[in-house]
């Protein structure tokens, strides 16, 4: 499987859409892609710790020897030292969009400190990812930007500026390691942002307006919106 996604074996890889279905994505040669490489980093970052706790320290060290590999090669091809984001790749340079994209690396830890602080930059920015109900996935400064349901043609299914719930789910736990002051920050926007919903409508949606916090799509999306339990649990523990 993971040689069909990095047919040039460059230690990048490229799976269509990946699930953001309206999301601008590079197409034609030499496509290299930020989340999907940064996905395949945090697998293998997760395998490593699967492997130790077997006792299995072999499989480990490949794991982590797999992970470097990845994780340099994200840095080398994928981050845009100028605009301090990752980004896709084509045979005609990066997609200059920043979005969910280019977080998928910070996530997985290939980021180093300063690169870190500039991810964060982007992230601290009202006018591109920041809203007061969680991370946008796309920069509120893209022409491309709609912040709840979109008009160009993808109703129920909108990549290009609402806030989804895994993605920050897993950002609020990125930024604890490098800057907890933001996480949480962004911990008791989405709470609020769900909660507020939850009060209004009874209802878990798919995804939120990011300028609103309206909840749009599917609204029994307990699946990953629930995940504002985990984020409630972690921060204000119950007694058991």
């Amino acid at each position: 499987m993971t040689k069909a996604l990095d047919l040039d074996r460059d230690h990048l890889y490229t799976a269509g859409f990946m699930g953001m279905d309206n999301m601008r994505r590079p197409q034609g040669n030499g496509v290299e892609q930020a989340d999907t490489s940064g996905w395949m980093a945090l697998f293998a970052r997760h395998m490593v710790k699967i492997a130790r706790e077997l006792g299995q320290e072999e499989a480990a060290r490949e794991y982590e020897a797999r992970y470097e590999e990845i994780a340099a090669a994200i840095n080398a091809q994928l981050w845009n030292a100028e605009d301090g984001f990752y980004y896709d790749r084509d045979w005609d340079g990066h997609l200059q969009e920043v979005s969910y994209v280019g977080l998928i690396p910070f996530i997985a830890g290939v980021a180093d400190k300063a690169q870190a602080t500039h991810i964060v930059e982007h992230l601290r920015d009202t006018n591109e990812l920041w809203s007061a109900h969680g991370i946008r996935s796309l920069s509120a400064a893209s022409t491309y930007y709609e912040p709840g349901y979109s008009k160009t043609g993808w109703k129920n299914s909108n990549w290009r500026g609402p806030i989804w719930m895994p993605i920050n789910y897993l950002l609020v736990q990125a930024l604890t390691e490098h800057d907890p002051v933001v996480a949480e920050e962004l911990r008791e926007n989405l709470v609020t942002t769900v909660e507020e919903s939850w009060q209004r409508t009874n209802h878990f949606f798919e995804y939120f307006d990011a300028e609103t916090g309206e909840g749009l799509g599917a609204d029994h999306q307990t699946g990953w919106t629930a995940l504002v339990a985990n984020l409630i649990e972690e921060r204000w523990p119950s007694n058991r």
